[in-house]
């Protein structure tokens, strides 16, 4: 079970994924049948208004059994409060709590805070709601207890960054002309005559790399969410999952998954 902020990263973690044969289950079916209960089937989820998304975990598969839940979280401040639902409702045939293999956290770190402050403000949070399993102290590494536990902080534990790092990174070599001319209109945008509120999201840390790679995601699929271009297109494939950062993310991923080493 991975958990993650936003279905951006959920897609993204699922493209890393695809390379190790796991392919995206599409029916609740399909599912083992203790795994089904996770899948919210109420509209409006508990907590959440009609406005909002109706968030569903996407699950991946391989041939040989091994089963992924990426859980959406929906925000920064629910991302304990997932993993806590989430297992309080995964139980086996006989009614006893089921724990997963593998839990894990991909987060970012969109703000000033350290990765290290990051991870101890998360795991002081899953104490609160008792949540039993222990965590890596440092962000990066995987427990060697079962479960196999572990948190990473994009772009690499380390810098400042979010997803949108791993996809410029990955994206120079997919989509390196458009990248090129997307930094280009984004630096040279006339703000003349924009409020404050216009410019809000643009002015925060990671402003600049989303309106970068939203640029050239609403080229590929105009219309569409970036998840969508994440999906269809080849920022995570071929070559450009070779990159430094999708590296790093790669390796962290098959050492929780218990995966063959990268």
């Amino acid at each position: 079970m991975l958990i993650v902020e936003g279905p951006q990263d959920a897609q993204c973690i699922g493209s890393l994924l695809s390379p190790s044969q796991f392919k995206r289950v599409t029916n609740s079916e399909q599912l083992p049948e203790e795994w089904r209960v996770i899948v919210n089937t109420t509209f409006p989820a508990k907590g959440r208004g009609i406005n909002q998304p109706h968030a569903v975990p996407h699950f991946y598969r391989r041939e040989d059994g091994i089963l992924v839940a990426i859980v959406v979280a929906g925000s920064d401040s629910q991302l304990a409060t997932a993993l806590a639902a989430q297992l309080d409702v995964l139980k086996d045939t006989q009614d006893i709590p089921l724990t997963p293999a593998a839990i894990g956290y991909i987060l970012d770190r969109d703000h000033k805070d350290t990765p290290a402050k990051r991870h101890e403000t998360l795991l002081k949070k899953l104490t609160e709601l008792e949540v039993a399993f222990a965590f890596p102290l440092q962000p990066g590494t995987v427990s060697a207890d079962a479960p196999r536990t572990g948190v990473f902080i994009v772009p690499d534990n380390q810098n400042q960054g979010t997803l949108e790092d791993v996809l410029l990174e990955s994206g120079a070599v997919a989509y390196e002309p458009q990248i090129q001319q997307a930094t280009a209109f984004v630096d040279m945008f006339d703000k003349a005559g924009l409020t404050e509120d216009d410019t809000e999201e643009g002015r925060k840390p990671s402003g600049r790399k989303k309106q970068i790679v939203g640029t050239v995601a609403a080229m590929l699929k105009p219309g569409r969410a970036l998840a969508t271009t994440l999906q269809d297109n080849r920022w995570l494939k071929g070559d450009a999952l070779n990159t430094p950062l999708a590296i790093g993310l790669r390796k962290w991923l098959h050492e929780l998954l218990d995966l063959h080493p990268l």
